[in-house]
């Protein structure tokens, strides 16, 4: 007894099948990567971030004299850097099309005009007279505008200093701004320069996520 066969897909309706019943398998493999590229960028940013010579120099040098960050200065600005660490979304866009599947990653970083972490508590220091002086937008956002005329910072050790470094004298010739090696605008700060020195390492992190699911 014979048996023939035949088939009644083309070859092109085959592969559209095949690739079918693909997409769910890559959409998961897809999800599972961007799960650990997630956990990976805030690895990489909080590294980069804590090492830059701007966070360094809030956290123990001349900023932290300059804005008069108080004692518990290291606490706000961890506080500011969770911030930035959780806002971290990394996502994926559902694998589509029939004879050709397309599929993409999407990452969000950092609240638009950083109204994420200017809101906080912890971006604005009340004085003791009731002053409320917003340092990190002032750092973010202000670049090389005065911002307190007649005055000028000096270094001491005095102990009416807030950060124990510096005081904020009158002189009638003078102005403060935030340093000139340290101020950034709103698209143009040390958060933004840092985001672009990390492209090839952002990509490679994608890269080697997804490689891991296959």
């Amino acid at each position: 007894m014979q048996l023939s066969l035949k088939l009644v897909s083309t070859n092109a309706q085959i592969g559209n099948d095949i690739l079918l019943a693909l997409k769910s398998d890559l959409n998961e493999c897809l999800r599972l990567a961007a799960i650990d590229s997630r956990r990976e960028m805030r690895k990489l940013f909080e590294l980069a971030i804590t090492q830059d010579e701007t966070w360094v120099s809030l956290h123990s040098g001349k900023l932290k004299g300059e804005f008069g960050l108080p004692s518990d200065g290291a606490i706000r600005l961890r506080e500011i850097l969770n911030i930035w660490l959780d806002n971290i979304v990394v996502d994926y866009v559902p694998i589509r099309g029939t004879s050709v599947l397309k599929g993409s990653f999407s990452l969000c970083m950092f609240a638009k005009d950083w109204i994420d972490v200017i809101n906080s508590n912890s971006a604005t220091i009340i004085t003791d007279k009731g002053q409320s002086l917003p340092w990190l937008e002032w750092l973010l956002k202000f670049g090389d505008k005065t911002i307190v005329k007649e005055y000028t910072v000096k270094l001491t050790n005095s102990v009416r200093s807030r950060s124990g470094l510096a005081l904020m004298k009158k002189d009638v010739k003078g102005k403060w701004r935030v340093p000139l090696e340290f101020s950034g605008t709103n698209n143009n700060n040390f958060i933004t320069k840092l985001i672009d020195s990390l492209d090839n390492q952002i990509i490679n992190i994608i890269e080697q996520a997804i490689q891991k699911q296959f």
